[in-house]
């Protein structure tokens, strides 16, 4: 079985600063975080409908990661802080093996 483990982030961004703080999120904090050692993929989504709106899934090789140095220099959402609400994050291990169709 993969050890692997999935670090989520949902949040929502006031609606005026949404197209800058995506641009960012994805071309520029998203690279930082996939540069760091432990962080293996990372993918994007945004709710249909309900809050918060918008989920990001990170595959990470261990928890400890979220830890290092090198994430404590990057986390966070910088000059967009004032403008997130409903913010969480969390970190899950797999109970049971992946089932394909």
């Amino acid at each position: 079985m993969n050890d692997r483990y999935l670090f989520t982030i949902r949040v929502d961004i006031a609606p005026e600063h949404e197209q800058a703080f995506n641009e960012w999120y994805s071309g520029i904090h998203v690279p930082e975080l996939l540069a760091l050692p432990g962080f293996i993929s990372a993918r994007r989504y945004r709710a249909i409908e309900g809050a918060p709106r918008f989920f990001t899934l990170y595959e990470i090789a261990e928890p400890g990661v979220l830890h290092s140095e090198g994430f404590q220099k990057v986390r966070g959402f910088y000059q967009f802080t004032p403008h997130i609400s409903n913010f969480a994050r969390n970190v899950y291990e797999r109970i049971y093996p992946p089932v394909t169709e």
